[in-house]
């Protein structure tokens, strides 16, 4: 009655529940226990009624040896399996985000391994890992799917990556519960359709996961998109716009970058900017012909207010720092 450890991992590999198999195993050693019994009592010598009834004793204690021994070679094949079923999963995840979306012979056995409809409306979240590496999205799939949600998740250029199939569920509704369940910054696509649209969808949710700290789609930080897609020319833009006034000694340097942004966010408005920072509108006035020298160009060219503008979210400020 020993459990050679091929059966029970033939049986994981079918599919077979454990307590089904244990269930069985148990059956087996009180059929065996209740067989010895009675062959104990219809024995006709004592001695051989003492062994029959000693042995039954110990079909117990075998069995329970049996299936601790069962269930532990279960469970070392399925881990062995999910192993393998992982890897082809991310196999098949990195070749939808790598663009065979558009290859009809792939897609539809990779929707069936991922067990995701790739036909629709789908769309791609980027969570970047946190500062050791791990991931900022904590068990994604099972919770999504409890609110009716498909979707598959995996690694890719050493973030996690969801793909998520919205059927006919609004984006921002869904980007609320991923938002409830993120510990970081999630970038995201825009809504595509069908899985040939997919590669192009993780590139855009891997651009916006790098634009701003919280649940972000492509849409909405474009020019922040921009930026990041061309360091480079971002940082000569940034250069070319607030010239000298980056050399400025910080204190100095700060307050006008604060006022800079306060008064592109007054639409150019000098009196609403005096809100936002608690002086005089002469105060305001003065320092925005400060900016202007130091910069060498005018605040009411329309241009140059773009530049700024770019040039501030090049150099992630935004708003006026908090008194």
């Amino acid at each position: 009655m020993w459990v050679m450890p091929s059966v029970p991992r033939c049986w994981a590999a079918h599919g077979v529940p454990l307590e089904t198999v244990l269930r069985a195993y148990r059956l087996g050693g009180q059929v065996t226990f209740e067989a010895l019994r009675s062959a104990a009592r219809g024995a006709e010598e004592p001695g051989d009624a003492e062994v029959l009834l000693e042995v039954a004793g110990s079909v117990w204690q075998v069995n329970d040896l049996q299936c601790a021994a069962l269930a532990e070679s279960y469970r070392t094949e399925e881990r062995r399996l999910a192993g393998i079923e992982d890897q082809a999963r991310q196999q098949v995840l990195d070749g939808l985000l790598g663009g065979r979306g558009g290859d009809p012979v792939f897609v539809p056995s990779a929707s069936e391994l991922l067990a995701l409809p790739l036909e629709g409306r789908l769309f791609v979240a980027v969570p970047p890992p946190d500062a050791s590496g791990g991931p900022t999205v904590r068990g994604p799939g099972p919770r999504l799917l409890k609110r009716g949600v498909r979707s598959v998740w995996g690694r890719r250029s050493g973030a996690q990556v969801g793909v998520m199939a919205l059927g006919s569920r609004r984006l921002a509704e869904v980007l609320g519960w991923l938002e409830e369940l993120a510990e970081g910054p999630v970038g995201v696509s825009a809504v595509v359709e069908g899985a040939g649209e997919v590669a192009v969808a993780w590139r855009l949710a891997d651009t916006a996961a790098r634009t701003l700290p919280r649940v972000v789609t492509i849409d909405d930080r474009l020019p922040e998109a921009l930026l990041s897609s061309s360091p480079k020319i971002a940082g000569r833009l940034v250069t070319q716009s607030l010239g000298r006034l980056l050399e400025l000694p910080e204190d100095e340097r700060s307050v006008l970058l604060d006022t800079l942004a306060a008064f592109l966010a007054a639409d150019g408005s000098p009196t609403r900017a005096t809100d936002e920072l608690y002086c005089h509108r002469n105060t305001v006035m003065h320092r925005l012909r400060r900016i202007g020298q130091v910069t060498g160009r005018s605040v009411g060219d329309p241009r140059s207010r773009l530049l700024w503008q770019l040039a501030l979210l090049g150099t992630e400020h935004r708003r006026p720092a908090a008194s």
